[in-house]
């Protein structure tokens, strides 16, 4: 009974909903909980799944209009729902967030007003309504009783309904749901009214079916202060003021079908810079944006497109009105992301073949920068959202880092709007179709726009190396997860989700081939434009290119099985390439853990690449089976004293071990020359070596040999590898005399590089463009010398800090996070207070990211306190109060400091933290640095004994005592190793004082890198 109700449901909705050109009814959006969960939940079959909405009416179409009060505190809405019955039930069940909105009427009405649901009229409130605080839904039983079991109406199927409630609301303080937020400007505090809706937060601003399948246009209507500015996610249709000029009423074009957690509005006094959209051809970077102030003062608003002169060339047929909004007296701050938004979303059009207006019907795309903002950056459909530092780049202050991330969060924003908005996943457990692509094409996108960034490059030392350590703990998940409460669904936002889905895609891109890659890619999002989608959607597009792909699938194998694997278990392989003595090259696998060898029998179909050093560029290809447990590989035969390596480029995603042999001849071949081995597989054998060593399978000796090499390495690709695994064994040395002697080992190493790098950025800053990973590099590169005590950079930096403190004197931004933490390791508590003011008086969202950064690298207790206080006391915005927590953690030998800190505010930070996500990287700050069985168990108490404040972080909390145990086994198993190699390659003393390998410097660098 259950598929007939759904194929006729599924029927209906899409004459409702669907045009020509939409996929055939059969797959109309999957039906609300495809595999009918939520009637489960609301049978109470299992448990869990009552969070899920008992599906009975669908919706088709909303009408939002909100009157927003002048203070912005409070607002008063009323929705009216167009539905179709699908189910013969006698009620109807939707979210409405109580604790934020207050019903004041409902009514319920069917077009034929048949009398089986009741007729035409208001809901009794206090008879028929049913509130559920836990879950957030409200139940309507129209009805002739009194209580639900004596409900008389019955649902017709195919019936439309409309369903209206007026109610009151508030806005929220927490940035979530419809908030208020504010900034300063130079005549005193101004406020301003913005949305955060994903994943479960709309119901908190209108009442609506609140889960991703269900789609629906939206007309919205805001009546707000005629001061103001309301933008939404399409053109403003009209604006008309009131009588008294106090209040206008602005009304918004109808949306596209789209989800809930897409709608999005804001009311403010922002201005913007508008960009050109098709980016003029052959521009590397749009001519520079046009500035627009608020349109609030004037009737007909100035948002409207300009009538285009009469000699001008008729618009093309992707042509978009395209803009960029920040607070008023920082509107130059918009004119970077105006550039380079256009060129991603050009090169996003091409790669998908499908225009951003032809596939949305939108004409305009917005862009907008909120003070504060919990994320960093949503892709409402329309009108994207970012924190300050994701959009506002200040060309004086900048980093060339906050330039690249920028660029990337606006790609990975905008590769939404085909990924998530066009095409949005059936439910939050295969939120990865959403966030791994928008994390992979950010980088394919502005790759295409910026082929000198070498983004691809730091793609995989960034996000796939990434994935690969998180995806090594025991508490790892699958892509594609079991989630149904709403801490459950914000915790599958994780690295998983982005950067494993993203790694995962890029292989198989590598599999099947460029072209036939983005030929399933056109039409996945062609058949299930304006639907909700499952993996098995796109794998099914997957394997209709499958008989062309330029790694050929193993016979009767499709591309749905080979991804079953990778999406639907957590974890990845080890590969371990064997050389048999009698010469045969073999290859076999097993799961790789962190925590040392693992007894699962999981395996997976594996893509193997191979080279040799004899074979050239040639590369041989075969892939391994889950069933084999060894597998020959044909063709690959290394000569004498050759080297193998597997994984070529390291497209996929998986580890490659070797045996002692291979791995010595990799070392010896590296120490004398680079050349010949990639410089991504470079970066992957220290990353892979690293990780293989810490998890037991390979003797920290060979890693560390392997790693010797870096002192001819001037790549910044390798080193960026090498960094994280260089800083973690400084961490475990503590307490043990092996840590000066291999920071001095580090020092050496760095030599080469150090010296052609440079702490001086010379002419480079002229051409940004070309320089880029040189700029970047140098951020990262001198924190980590300053921060291993090296004189002429702990000189430089000094010395700058001086100069800048004395005289003003500009400090170049490629090393002022360097500048800023070495001025304050090394300096007084004036200095101190020197660079908080300047976080006070700055107003570049990136450089108070940098001097949030460095605070924490002072020596003095005294400011450490006060500098963890002012995240508690409304001196920093509750998004970047994390932000503080790490800079004082990662400043040195914190960690004591830092934990009694948490164990006595925690109450406080989770009010005032910002959000789950920032609790969440407290705490797995904190176990990161924990090397001893009497910390963890005082850190394991204390999670214990206060879980239920812990919310969504309760996971991270779980997987932060495993990083604490593995740190503590490493300690066991390979301090007395590493300690002995040392001592026997180390060199002299070296600074007990400096700090562990620069952590405070890299965190200040990596504040600005933060994705979305």
């Amino acid at each position: 009974m259950t598929l007939t109700w759904r194929a006729v449901g599924a029927a209906l909705l899409c004459a409702a909903l669907c045009s020509a050109s939409s996929p055939p009814s059969s797959r109309a959006l999957a039906l609300a909980g495809a595999e009918d969960g939520a009637a489960a939940a609301a049978a109470g079959d299992y448990a869990g799944t009552e969070y899920r909405l008992p599906v009975t009416l669908v919706p088709s179409a909303y009408t939002v209009d909100l009157v927003v009060d002048a203070a912005l505190d409070k607002f008063t809405g009323t929705v009216a729902i167009k539905t179709v019955a699908l189910r013969a039930a006698t009620f109807v069940t939707l979210h409405m967030d109580p604790a934020w909105l207050t019903a004041t009427s409902i009514t319920f009405e069917s077009k034929t007003a048949n009398e089986k649901f009741g007729p035409n009229r208001d809901i009794d409130l206090a008879k028929e309504v049913v509130l559920d605080k836990k879950l957030q839904t409200v139940t309507i039983y129209p009805m002739s009783g009194t209580a639900p079991n004596l409900a008389n109406y019955t649902l017709v199927l195919g019936e439309k309904y409309t369903l209206t409630i007026k109610y009151n609301g508030v806005l929220r303080g927490d940035m979530y749901g419809f908030y208020k937020s504010t900034y300063t400007s130079s005549t005193g505090d101004v406020k301003l009214a913005a949305t955060q809706f994903e994943p479960a937060y709309a119901r908190s601003a209108f009442p609506c079916w609140d889960e991703p399948h269900f789609k629906a246009t939206f007309e919205i209507t805001i009546t707000h202060n005629s001061k103001l500015t309301a933008l939404s996610n399409t053109m403003e249709a009209s604006s008309t003021p009131d009588t008294t000029g106090a209040t206008k009423t602005t009304v918004f074009a109808t949306t596209p079908p789209m989800s809930s957690y897409l709608v999005a509005f804001v009311v403010s006094d922002f201005e913007y810079k508008e960009g050109e959209f098709p980016p003029a051809a052959g521009a590397s970077t749009t001519p520079t944006p046009t500035t627009t102030p608020s349109s609030a003062a004037t009737t007909t608003p100035s948002s409207a497109p300009a009538p285009a002169p009469t000699s001008a060339p008729a618009p093309a047929a992707n042509s978009i009105t395209y803009r960029v909004y920040v607070r008023p007296e920082s509107v130059n701050q918009a004119v970077e992301a105006a550039k380079l938004g256009p060129l991603s979303l050009q090169k996003l059009e091409e790669f998908t073949g499908i225009t951003f207006k032809g596939g949305s019907g939108l004409s305009k795309l917005d862009l907008i920068a909120i003070p504060d903002f919990s994320a960093g950056a949503m892709e409402n459909w329309g009108l994207i959202t970012f924190r300050e530092t994701g959009i506002m780049f200040d060309d004086a202050e900048s980093t060339e880092a906050s330039r690249e991330s920028i660029a990337l969060v606006i790609a990975h924003e905008q590769t939404h709007m085909w990924f998530g908005d066009l095409v949005s996943p059936e439910w939050w457990g295969y939120v990865w179709l959403n966030e791994g692509f928008a994390r992979y094409l950010q980088y394919v996108s502005m790759d295409l726009v910026r082929p000198e960034w070498r983004l691809m490059h730091t793609f995989a030392v960034r996000t796939l190396q990434g994935a690969l350590s998180f995806d090594a703990l025991a508490t790892s998940h699958p892509m594609s997860a079991t989630v149904y409460t709403p801490d459950q669904i914000q915790g599958i936002f994780d690295r998983i989700s982005y950067d494993k889905g993203a790694s995962v895609l890029h292989m198989i891109r590598g599999v099947l081939g460029d072209n036939n890659f983005k030929a399933a890619l056109n039409s996945y999002l062609t058949k299930m434009r304006f639907y909700a989608a499952k993996p098995s959607d796109l794998f099914q597009e997957f394997d209709a290119t499958a008989s062309k792909a330029v790694f050929p699938l193993p016979n009767g194998v499709s591309v749905a099985e080979v991804l079953s694997g990778w999406t639907e278990e957590p974890g990845y392989p080890v590969v371990t390439i064997s050389t048999l003595s009698n010469g045969t090259v073999v290859a076999s696998q097993a799961r790789f853990m962190s925590s040392g060898a693992s007894s699962s029998s999981q395996r997976w179909w594996v893509p193997l690449t191979v080279t040799t050093n004899s074979s050239g560029s040639a590369t041989s290809k075969v892939w391994l089976s889950p069933s084999d447990n060894v597998t020959a590989l044909p063709g690959v035969t290394p000569a004498a004293n050759d080297w193998i390596i597997g994984n070529v480029d390291q497209n996929g995603f998986y580890r490659v071990n070797y045996d002692e042999a291979n791995w010595r001849a990799l070392a010896a071949h590296l120490q004398r020359t680079v050349a010949g081995v990639s410089v991504l597989n470079r970066a992957q054998l220290l990353d892979d070596a690293m990780s293989l060593a810490r998890a037991g399978r390979l003797r920290y000796a060979l890693a560390l040999d392997a790693a010797l090499y870096l002192r001819l390495e001037t790549d910044p690709i390798p080193w960026t590898a090498a960094f994280g695994h260089l800083s973690f064994i400084t961490r475990m040395l503590a307490n043990n005399e092996a840590q000066a002697k291999f920071k001095s080992l580090q020092l050496e190493l760095l030599d080469a590089v150090s010296k052609d790098v440079g702490f001086e950025e010379k002419e480079e800053g002229k051409d940004r463009d070309k320089n880029h990973l040189r700029l970047t590099f140098r951020a990262t590169l001198m924190g980590q010398a300053c921060g291993l005590g090296q004189e002429d950079c702990v000189g430089n930096a000094t010395k700058a800090f001086k100069a800048l403190r004395d005289s003003g004197a500009a400090v170049p931004p490629s090393v002022r996070s360097t500048v800023y933490c070495t001025g304050l390791r090394n300096g007084t508590t004036s200095d101190w207070d020197f660079l908080w003011k300047r976080y006070g008086d700055t107003a570049s969202p990136g450089e108070r990211s940098l001097i949030l950064g460095a605070l924490g690298c002072t020596r003095d207790e005294g400011k450490l306190n006060e500098y963890l206080a002012n995240s508690l006391n409304g001196k920093v915005r509750a998004q970047d109060a994390s932000a503080v927590f790490s800079s004082v953690l990662g400043g040195g030998d914190n960690l004591e400091l830092a934990f009694k800190f948490f164990k006595d505010n925690f109450k406080s930070m989770v009010e005032s933290y910002g959000g789950w996500s920032s609790i969440q990287n407290v705490v797995e700050g904190l176990a990161s640095r924990i090397v001893d069985e009497a910390k963890l168990k005082e850190l394991e108490d204390f999670l214990t004994a206060n879980k239920d404040g812990l919310g969504v972080a309760q996971a991270a909390a779980v997987r932060s005592l495993e990083t604490a145990r593995t740190n503590i086994k490493w300690r066991s198993a390979h301090l007395a190793e590493v300690a002995d190699w040392v001592a026997a390659r180390g060199g002299g003393g070296g600074s007990g004082a400096a700090a562990v390998l620069g952590a405070p410097l890299l965190l200040a660098t990596m504040l600005a890198l933060l994705a979305a």
